[in-house]
């Protein structure tokens, strides 16, 4: 409904974007003000009135909704003029720095997957070689750096001795405990699933974890959209969502190195980060996590409609 109204009516679309704008500057400015010295403006905005206390933990979902506002924001900064541009520019450094100080791996590894689609995308249409050598340069950069970092804050952390399939500096031990429990737990129901969003319920999920004495086997959701899927709607449904995403995406590809549209490019790297942030954060079934996803996903192919002589000035 978002897409259809804003695809037919371009002055409602400006106001949309130009709403986005400000409303996303002003967020990631008393969230970042909030995390670096002014904590007090958390509770406040929030109605708790004035009181200090460590936000970091309180801030993270907006750290992820950051995340997956940035590709959009930065669409709106490349077709933008004046002071929208700069509002749109601004905006996407202060949720980077909202990222970085609520070190939201998942935020991170969203973003890295929007890049990575980004590099190929790029590899792959009409670009001169030295903006395609450039741009791999910086995207193995910015893996390097991740991975160094991960490796240096969790590469000493003690972790239980058990086989993990991945190493717990990369993937950490408990989110890997939680997946092997659930997936343990739906093999008896691997093509139609136990239900959907019934993973928490499944035998045992309440138990506490035998790797960590203070949290449940699984609590509320697996932190992964694809084991939560499987589990719950079994190869039938997981395969069938894969196929939707699959054709959807390769839709936007075709029409991207067709017509160049920015507003593309940025509708696909807020896929990238949706379903790359999910697969290590939130459940499936998180109502404000699928709001932010399919209304920003409206806003950017909206925009395509647009997109010849969407500029705004100051």
């Amino acid at each position: 409904f978002i897409y259809a109204t804003l695809h037919h009516d371009r002055a409602l679309h400006n106001k949309a974007i130009k709403a986005l704008i400000i409303t996303s500057f002003i967020f990631a400015l008393i969230a970042v003000t909030a995390l670096i010295f002014l904590p007090e403006l958390y509770h406040l905005t929030h109605g708790n009135g004035w009181k200090p206390s460590y936000v970091q933990k309180s801030y993270k979902p907006a750290a992820a909704a950051g995340a997956l506002m940035i590709p959009a924001l930065f669409w709106v900064a490349t077709s933008h003029t004046g002071k929208w541009k700069i509002l749109s520019y601004s905006s996407c450094g202060l949720f980077l720095a909202a990222i970085f100080m609520t070190a939201n791996k998942a935020a991170f590894a969203g973003l890295l997957a929007a890049f990575a689609l980004f590099v190929l995308l790029t590899v792959f249409h009409r670009h001169n070689r030295t903006r395609v050598i450039l741009t791999i340069a910086v995207f193995l950069a910015s893996i390097l750096a991740v991975f160094y970092w991960l490796y240096v804050t969790r590469g000493s952390m003690p972790y239980p001795d058990y086989d993990w399939p991945a190493p717990p500096w990369l993937i950490d031990w408990h989110r890997q405990s939680i997946w092997s429990f659930a997936w343990d737990q739906g093999s008896n129901n691997r093509w139609f699933g136990t239900g959907i969003n019934a993973i928490d319920k499944l035998e045992g999920s309440k138990s506490l974890s035998p790797f960590l004495t203070s949290t449940t086997n699984i609590p509320f959701h697996p932190h992964n959209w694809a084991v939560e899927v499987v589990i719950e709607t079994g190869f039938i449904g997981f395969f069938s969502l894969l196929a939707f995403i699959g054709y959807a995406t390769l839709r936007m590809i075709k029409l991207y190195f067709k017509t160049s549209s920015t507003a593309i490019m940025g509708a696909l790297c807020v896929w990238a980060v949706y379903w790359g942030s999910g697969l290590f954060n939130f459940s499936f079934w998180s109502v404000w996590w699928q709001a932010s996803f399919l209304i920003l996903s409206a806003l950017c192919l909206s925009g395509h409609s647009h997109s010849k002589n969407n500029s705004i000035t100051s």
